[in-house]
């Protein structure tokens, strides 16, 4: 989602000002692309070059850093960053400069930095947005009930798409999945045609619950009006790819998921069409998308490329190594969810165990965690609790990719 637009504005009033040359030259370098975000990018582009004030900065710093989101392209921080350099010096600039600097920290996992940057925001003015950041860098840091209220804080500040969505998030992770939805479902309501990115992102995170639900239909359409929205938005065009596949329709499924790799080299969105592809029967095609996840994975979400490389058996003490690693970063759900599996692939099923127990403890109803938390069990050989997370996952398998459920068919099969 945009920091800065979704519920408005509470930048002060513009300010016409003269801001250092060098960071406006690397904000304002032409900028390539036929997407909506791209065309946003080169507005505010224009806008900032007419009057160059922290609210246009603020706004352009907002784009680059959803641009980078959601095209996993972490050049696009760095302009970000030059947006606050050359915002900072300017009426109003310098709180705003280190909200878009706390984003960016957050984003590139510097969590230590990124929660500094906004508990003093959250400290100097409390804004709606400084609490949303200071949330965010508490939930991926697995530190829940300190996120919850600082949510409720925000909400409080200021109900609208940003605070909905970000409870919603924090109901998913603890089970209750149609409070997630009732959320996302207000969140969309909240939302403007103003910012259609926020609202894209809603409604695509609302069609995995869909997805997750087995409401394949609907996952599906709310695909659709994601793109509507935004054309190309990689995370709806991934969401459609695997309605579609549930549906039948393979030639939709594929050509979604493509589009999404083209724009997006998420590993997230590389496995899905590799493992589709596999599924089709063309492993060439899906051989060439492997290679490139192989290229780039580790630099775009190592998490979930250490997840890719232990579902799929690969170099597990890789994937391990790789899994530890973001631990000492964050100590999420997701996290401790990917440890247990590398862990497992390993041969640690004590480790393997600890872990999976960690990521179950929220609650969470997510059909991989209950596929790889019977895995486990079924390592250690424990059928009765293998049992209860396999047909848990089972009945979820709508959200799972052909190769996750070829493997859920084969431990259930062990029962």
């Amino acid at each position: 989602m945009g920091f800065a637009s979704a519920c408005g504005n509470d930048a002060p009033p513009s300010f016409t000002a003269t801001a250092s040359p060098g960071p406006l030259r690397i904000a304002l370098a032409v900028h390539p692309g036929d997407a909506s975000l791209d065309s946003q990018i080169r507005s505010a582009q224009a806008k900032v070059a007419e009057a160059t004030d922290a609210p246009r900065l603020e706004r352009l710093a907002a784009l680059f850093i959803a641009k980078a989101r959601s095209g996993g392209d972490a050049g696009f921080y760095k302009q970000a960053e030059a947006c606050a350099e050359a915002m900072q010096d300017l009426e109003g600039g310098a709180l705003a400069a280190q909200l878009v600097r706390g984003h960016v920290r957050h984003a590139m996992h510097d969590f230590a930095a990124a929660e500094k940057i906004a508990r003093e925001l959250v400290g100097s003015r409390g804004m709606f947005l400084d609490h949303g950041l200071l949330g965010d860098v508490l939930l991926d840091q697995g530190r829940l009930d300190e996120a919850r209220a600082v949510y409720q804080r925000m909400v409080d500040t200021k109900p609208c798409l940003q605070s909905y969505a970000r409870i919603a998030q924090l109901r998913w992770l603890h089970g209750d999945l149609d409070g997630a939805r009732e959320l996302l479902v207000t969140a969309a309501g909240a939302g403007s045609q103003r910012d259609p990115e926020s609202l894209a992102w809603v409604l695509s995170r609302r069609g995995l619950i869909e997805l997750q639900s087995g409401e394949v239909t609907t996952a599906r359409q709310l695909a659709e009006q994601a793109l509507a929205l935004v054309d190309g938005y990689p995370a709806a065009l991934a969401l459609l790819g695997r309605a579609a596949w549930e549906l039948g329709d393979r030639d939709v499924a594929l050509r979604s998921l493509a589009a999404a790799a083209e724009r997006s080299l998420l590993p997230e969105h590389l496995w899905a069409h590799a493992d589709m592809l596999a599924a089709a029967g063309r492993p060439a095609e899906a051989a060439v998308v492997e290679a490139e996840l192989l290229r780039s994975g580790e630099r775009e979400d190592p998490r979930t490329f250490a997840l890719w490389l232990a579902s799929t058996k690969r170099t597990p003490a890789r994937a391990l190594q790789l899994a530890e690693a973001e631990l000492r970063l964050r100590q999420d759900v997701l996290t401790h969810d990917v440890l247990a599996l590398a862990r497992l692939r390993a041969g640690d099923l004590e480790g393997a165990n600890a872990a999976i127990g960690a990521a179950l403890a929220t609650g969470i109803r997510e059909p991989r965690v209950a596929l790889h938390a019977g895995a486990v069990a079924i390592a250690r050989g424990d059928r009765t609790t293998a049992a209860t997370h396999l047909h848990a996952a089972q009945r979820q398998a709508a959200a799972l990719l052909p190769g996750e459920r070829a493997e859920l068919e084969s431990l259930l099969a062990r029962l």
